[in-house]
C-alpha cells in the first residue's frame, strides 16, 4: 500500500529554516483527510521509520510530529531521536496528570515540547510550564488578542511560534509582536511528499502500537 506525506517549512527571524511539520496524507491529494489521529501520526511514523528515514525527510532539521494523549501516555514519541523530531502537542489534549508526567519525562530526555494552536487557559499552565516552543495561529485570534497572550506569555522560557502566516503584511506584525519562529504560506506552501510502499513490518508496528 502506498502512504504519501506532506512538511511544511518552519523558519526563524533571519529565515534559516529550523524544521518542517510533518502531516500525514492517505492520498496523493495534498489534502488532509479525516481520520483516526492515533492512526495518522502512527502511519506517519512508521513510513519515515521504515522507508524514508528522519534525516531524508527533513534534511537534518527538526521533524515537527503530532501528537494525541493517548500516543503521549504510551511513550510513543519516544521510538523517533530526541535530537532529531519534536513532540507536538494539539490544543485538544488535556493537561492531567498522565499527559502532564509523560511530557515531564520526555522533557527530561531531550525532546523539544510543542504546544500547537495554543490558546491560554489556567488549567493549561504545567504544560506551559514544560513547553519550549508555544505556536499560536495568527488567523484565529484578532491582532491585539495575539499581541497580549505575547505579552503574558514572555514571562515563561518557551519561544513563540506563529503558524498560518499567510502575507508580508502579517509577517511584519508577527516579527513586530515578539515572536521568534515563523510558518505559513508566506514562506513556504505545505508540500506533498511520495512515500515509498510500506513494508510488511509497518504494519506490524501500526498494530503492535495501538488496537484499533
Amino acid at each position: 500500500m502506498d502512504f504519501f506525506f506532506a512538511r511544511q517549512a518552519i523558519f526563524d527571524k533571519d529565515g534559516e529554516i529550523i524544521g518542517y511539520e510533518l502531516f500525514h496524507r492517505s492520498s496523493a491529494v495534498n489534502k488532509y483527510q479525516q481520520m483516526n489521529g492515533d492512526r495518522a501520526t502512527l502511519e506517519l511514523l512508521a513510513q519515515i521509520i521504515h522507508t524514508s528515514g528522519i534525516e531524508r525527510v527533513t534534511n537534518g532539521k527538526l521533524a515537527f510530529v503530532n501528537y494525541t494523549r493517548n500516543l503521549l501516555i504510551q511513550n510513543i514519541p519516544l521510538i523517533m531521536p530526541s535530537k532529531a523530531a519534536v513532540v507536538e502537542i494539539h490544543e485538544d489534549v488535556r493537561a492531567d496528570h498522565q499527559v502532564v508526567e509523560a511530557c515531564r519525562n520526555l522533557s527530561q530526555k531531550g525532546y523539544v515540547i510543542v504546544l500547537d494552536d495554543f490558546i491560554y487557559r489556567r488549567d493549561l499552565e504545567p504544560l506551559v510550564l514544560l513547553a519550549d516552543i508555544i505556536k499560536i495561529d495568527f488567523r484565529k485570534e484578532s491582532r491585539p488578542k495575539i499581541e497580549i497572550g505575547v505579552k503574558n506569555l514572555r514571562r515563561y522560557r518557551a519561544k513563540l511560534l506563529a503558524e498560518k502566516v499567510e502575507t508580508a503584511e502579517e509577517f511584519e506584525a508577527a516579527l513586530c509582536a515578539g515572536f521568534d519562529y515563523f510558518q505559513g504560506n508566506f514562506f513556504s506552501k505545505t508540500e506533498l511528499i511520495p512515500g515509498d510502499s510500506l513494508l510488511s513490518e509497518s504494519d506490524q508496528f501500526i498494530s503492535k502500537k495501538l488496537q484499533f
